[in-house]
Protein backbone atom coordinates (compact mmCIF):
# COMPACT_ATOMS: atom_id res chain seq x y z
CA UNK A 1 0.00 0.00 0.00
CA UNK A 2 3.03 2.73 0.98
CA UNK A 3 4.49 1.73 -2.59
CA UNK A 4 1.01 2.42 -4.25
CA UNK A 5 0.52 5.67 -2.19
CA UNK A 6 3.86 6.61 -2.70
CA UNK A 7 3.55 6.15 -6.73
CA UNK A 8 0.71 8.46 -7.07
CA UNK A 9 2.44 11.24 -4.85
CA UNK A 10 5.67 10.61 -7.30
CA UNK A 11 3.56 11.21 -10.42
CA UNK A 12 1.13 13.82 -8.57
CA UNK A 13 4.16 15.75 -8.63
CA UNK A 14 5.76 14.68 -11.89
CA UNK A 15 2.89 15.75 -14.00
CA UNK A 16 2.24 18.48 -11.78
CA UNK A 17 -1.87 17.92 -10.42
CA UNK A 18 -2.40 19.81 -7.61
CA UNK A 19 -5.78 19.91 -5.77
CA UNK A 20 -8.34 22.07 -6.95
CA UNK A 21 -8.66 25.90 -5.87
CA UNK A 22 -11.09 28.71 -6.97
CA UNK A 23 -9.26 30.76 -10.64
CA UNK A 24 -10.17 33.74 -11.21
CA UNK A 25 -10.60 34.62 -15.23
CA UNK A 26 -7.17 36.27 -15.52
CA UNK A 27 -5.63 33.55 -13.61
CA UNK A 28 -6.91 31.17 -16.31
CA UNK A 29 -6.01 33.27 -19.14
CA UNK A 30 -2.46 33.79 -17.92
CA UNK A 31 -2.05 30.29 -17.38
CA UNK A 32 -2.85 30.20 -21.34
CA UNK A 33 -0.81 32.56 -22.46
CA UNK A 34 2.13 31.07 -20.35
CA UNK A 35 1.68 27.99 -22.49
CA UNK A 36 1.41 29.91 -25.74
CA UNK A 37 -1.86 29.10 -26.01
CA UNK A 38 -3.06 32.58 -26.49
CA UNK A 39 -7.21 32.05 -26.86
CA UNK A 40 -9.69 34.92 -28.03
CA UNK A 41 -11.62 33.52 -25.77
CA UNK A 42 -12.39 31.05 -23.52
CA UNK A 43 -15.37 29.13 -22.31
CA UNK A 44 -16.24 28.76 -18.66
CA UNK A 45 -18.85 26.85 -16.28
CA UNK A 46 -21.31 29.42 -15.67
CA UNK A 47 -21.77 28.41 -12.00
CA UNK A 48 -21.66 25.95 -9.79
CA UNK A 49 -24.99 24.36 -10.57
CA UNK A 50 -24.16 24.32 -14.47
CA UNK A 51 -20.78 22.48 -12.67
CA UNK A 52 -23.09 19.89 -11.43
CA UNK A 53 -25.48 19.58 -14.39
CA UNK A 54 -22.07 18.76 -16.59
CA UNK A 55 -21.05 15.91 -14.73
CA UNK A 56 -24.92 14.64 -14.33
CA UNK A 57 -24.77 14.83 -18.06
CA UNK A 58 -21.40 12.34 -18.11
CA UNK A 59 -19.65 15.34 -19.52
CA UNK A 60 -17.35 14.84 -16.29
CA UNK A 61 -13.94 14.37 -17.71
CA UNK A 62 -10.85 16.78 -18.40
CA UNK A 63 -8.62 16.74 -20.14
CA UNK A 64 -11.01 15.28 -22.46
CA UNK A 65 -12.25 15.93 -26.00
CA UNK A 66 -15.93 15.70 -27.35
CA UNK A 67 -16.59 15.50 -31.41
CA UNK A 68 -20.24 17.00 -32.28
CA UNK A 69 -20.99 16.48 -36.00
CA UNK A 70 -22.70 19.67 -37.87
CA UNK A 71 -26.53 19.43 -36.12
CA UNK A 72 -24.84 19.12 -32.60
CA UNK A 73 -25.00 15.46 -32.08
CA UNK A 74 -22.31 13.42 -30.29
CA UNK A 75 -19.61 11.56 -31.78
CA UNK A 76 -18.06 9.21 -29.66
CA UNK A 77 -13.78 8.65 -30.72
CA UNK A 78 -13.81 5.69 -27.87
CA UNK A 79 -14.90 1.82 -29.00
CA UNK A 80 -16.11 1.13 -25.77
CA UNK A 81 -16.96 2.65 -22.08
CA UNK A 82 -13.87 1.26 -20.63
CA UNK A 83 -11.54 3.29 -23.16
CA UNK A 84 -9.47 6.34 -21.89
CA UNK A 85 -8.71 9.19 -24.12
CA UNK A 86 -5.60 7.92 -25.29
CA UNK A 87 -7.22 7.44 -28.73
CA UNK A 88 -7.99 10.94 -29.57
CA UNK A 89 -4.79 11.96 -31.46
CA UNK A 90 -5.28 8.93 -33.67
CA UNK A 91 -8.88 9.78 -33.92
CA UNK A 92 -8.12 13.24 -34.93
CA UNK A 93 -5.43 12.10 -37.63
CA UNK A 94 -8.93 10.41 -38.99
CA UNK A 95 -11.39 12.88 -39.35
CA UNK A 96 -11.90 12.49 -43.19
CA UNK A 97 -14.03 9.68 -42.15
CA UNK A 98 -16.35 11.89 -39.43
CA UNK A 99 -19.43 12.08 -41.38
CA UNK A 100 -19.56 8.16 -41.20
CA UNK A 101 -19.27 7.38 -37.51
CA UNK A 102 -22.12 6.68 -35.73
CA UNK A 103 -24.03 9.85 -33.46
CA UNK A 104 -25.91 9.61 -30.30
CA UNK A 105 -28.45 12.09 -31.09
CA UNK A 106 -29.83 11.97 -27.37
CA UNK A 107 -26.24 13.98 -26.05
CA UNK A 108 -26.28 17.04 -27.79
CA UNK A 109 -23.81 20.11 -28.06
CA UNK A 110 -26.25 22.29 -26.91
CA UNK A 111 -26.28 21.03 -23.00
CA UNK A 112 -22.77 22.96 -23.00
CA UNK A 113 -23.87 25.48 -25.01
CA UNK A 114 -26.87 25.94 -21.92
CA UNK A 115 -24.04 25.57 -19.05
CA UNK A 116 -20.95 27.68 -20.57
CA UNK A 117 -20.43 31.11 -21.05
CA UNK A 118 -17.17 33.45 -22.17
CA UNK A 119 -15.82 36.57 -21.57
CA UNK A 120 -16.69 37.97 -25.43
CA UNK A 121 -20.41 36.34 -25.14
CA UNK A 122 -19.58 34.32 -28.16
CA UNK A 123 -21.59 31.53 -29.28
CA UNK A 124 -20.15 28.13 -31.22
CA UNK A 125 -19.83 28.65 -34.96
CA UNK A 126 -20.88 25.67 -36.46
CA UNK A 127 -18.72 23.58 -38.55
CA UNK A 128 -19.15 20.02 -40.04
CA UNK A 129 -16.84 18.90 -36.74
CA UNK A 130 -17.25 20.67 -33.36
CA UNK A 131 -15.06 19.90 -30.72
CA UNK A 132 -15.05 20.91 -27.19
CA UNK A 133 -12.14 20.35 -24.97
CA UNK A 134 -12.26 20.54 -21.68
CA UNK A 135 -9.58 21.57 -19.22
CA UNK A 136 -7.93 22.39 -15.80
CA UNK A 137 -5.18 24.35 -14.03
CA UNK A 138 -4.82 21.95 -11.72
CA UNK A 139 -4.03 18.58 -13.78
CA UNK A 140 -0.57 20.13 -14.68
CA UNK A 141 1.70 18.36 -17.46
CA UNK A 142 -1.59 16.04 -18.44
CA UNK A 143 -2.99 19.56 -19.91
CA UNK A 144 0.07 19.60 -22.44
CA UNK A 145 0.03 15.39 -22.85
CA UNK A 146 -3.14 15.74 -23.96
CA UNK A 147 -5.79 18.49 -24.36
CA UNK A 148 -2.93 21.13 -25.53
CA UNK A 149 -1.70 18.09 -28.13
CA UNK A 150 -5.02 18.15 -29.13
CA UNK A 151 -5.33 21.34 -30.27
CA UNK A 152 -2.05 21.22 -32.48
CA UNK A 153 -3.53 18.32 -34.42
CA UNK A 154 -7.01 19.99 -35.04
CA UNK A 155 -4.76 23.15 -36.54
CA UNK A 156 -3.21 20.72 -38.71
CA UNK A 157 -6.37 18.87 -39.92
CA UNK A 158 -8.12 22.40 -40.49
CA UNK A 159 -4.77 23.38 -42.68
CA UNK A 160 -5.48 19.99 -44.92
CA UNK A 161 -9.14 21.49 -45.29
CA UNK A 162 -11.04 19.86 -42.71
CA UNK A 163 -13.97 21.76 -41.38
CA UNK A 164 -13.19 21.98 -37.77
CA UNK A 165 -13.43 24.24 -35.10
CA UNK A 166 -12.75 23.30 -31.21
CA UNK A 167 -13.31 25.33 -27.68
CA UNK A 168 -11.49 25.24 -24.88
CA UNK A 169 -14.17 24.43 -21.67
CA UNK A 170 -12.56 24.92 -18.70
CA UNK A 171 -13.76 22.90 -15.70
CA UNK A 172 -11.31 25.14 -12.98
CA UNK A 173 -13.67 26.26 -10.19
CA UNK A 174 -14.75 29.77 -10.52
CA UNK A 175 -14.32 32.72 -8.57
CA UNK A 176 -16.80 34.37 -10.85
CA UNK A 177 -19.75 31.68 -8.94
CA UNK A 178 -19.22 33.61 -6.31
CA UNK A 179 -19.96 31.18 -3.58
CA UNK A 180 -19.21 31.95 0.12
CA UNK A 181 -16.48 30.76 2.23
CA UNK A 182 -18.93 27.82 3.26
CA UNK A 183 -20.16 26.62 0.22
CA UNK A 184 -16.56 27.05 -1.54
CA UNK A 185 -14.83 24.98 1.47
CA UNK A 186 -17.24 22.36 1.36
CA UNK A 187 -16.85 21.90 -2.83
CA UNK A 188 -12.51 21.84 -2.21
CA UNK A 189 -13.03 18.98 0.18
CA UNK A 190 -15.32 17.06 -1.60
CA UNK A 191 -12.53 17.38 -4.44
CA UNK A 192 -9.26 16.80 -2.93
CA UNK A 193 -7.06 14.58 -4.90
Amino acid sequence: ISLIISCKSITKIYLGVKNPSFKTHKQLNDFLVKKDLNQSSIYYIKSWENYENLLKEKYSSFPEAYFFNKDGDFVNYKKDSKECNANVGEFIKNLTEFSNFKTVKTKNIKIFEDNICNNKNEKFKNSDINVIITWATFVGKVNKNKAFEWIELIEEAKRKGININYYLVNYDLQESWKLSDSEKKGILDAYKI
